[in-house]
């Protein structure tokens, strides 16, 4: 198993490649937009995942003052943390301090703390942001299913806790509230309710995030 160690007050994450580079306490608390730990913790003996990604991932890990590193990454939703690893012969991973002004950026997709508005009511943990041109803005919400485990009775056996964890998919226009869809072009269309965009549709079969994607760059030019 992976150890991981918390990076508290003292450590930073950039200037991470074989050391970290400290700052100091002070420094730390006076960041803006440090978000606490409100979720679960994960059990030790679990059926499922508590990832989204399988794997730790590269990605580019920035800050609001044009700081960046390249580091492996993966999410625990259950947790609402970011792993961090420096490279994959690693036997330690890190989480960093839950700060709005770092983001994670994956192929297709990045890290960001935010809240959003929806049908389904008010939502806030790490966002999967797709796509956002400042009209559109396209998220992905980490929807975490866990049931507890039990001990052996005399009765039952033991059974571990499981998770599983699936991604709800967003999508604000003109800065409303955010609309839930699934990744089918019959619910582009009811947002995106013109000529142009039910052609698009009609002929681009929508199967992942990319597609839809791909679909809003060319409604953001088409209108």
């Amino acid at each position: 198993m992976i150890k991981r160690k918390i990076i508290a007050g003292a450590f930073l994450i950039f200037g991470f490649g074989s050391a970290i580079a400290q700052i100091t306490p002070n420094d730390f608390m006076s960041q803006q937009g440090m978000i606490l730990f409100t979720k679960k913790k994960t059990p030790d003996t679990f059926t499922g995942s508590p990832y989204v990604e399988k794997d730790f991932i590269q990605a580019t890990v920035s800050d609001d003052k044009g700081r960046k590193q390249k580091l492996l990454v993966k999410y625990n939703a259950l947790e609402d943390v970011v792993l961090v690893k420096a490279n994959a012969t690693d036997t330690e991973s890190y989480v960093l301090p839950k700060l709005r002004s770092i983001e994670y950026s994956l192929s297709g997709y990045t890290y960001v703390i935010d809240g959003i508005d929806t049908e389904d009511g008010y939502l806030e943990s790490y966002l999967l942001e797709y796509y956002d041109d400042g009209n559109i803005r396209f998220v992905g919400y980490p929807n975490v299913k866990s049931t507890p485990g039990r001990e052996s009775t005399g009765y039952q056996s033991a059974k571990p806790a499981s998770i599983d964890v699936t991604i709800d998919h967003y999508i604000s226009v003109d800065g409303k509230e955010f609309q839930y869809i699934k990744l089918k072009e019959k619910h582009l269309e009811k947002i995106f309710d013109n000529d142009k965009a039910e052609d698009y549709l009609d002929e681009n079969k929508i199967k992942d995030e990319q597609d839809v994607v791909n679909f809003l760059k060319f409604y953001s030019k088409s209108i």
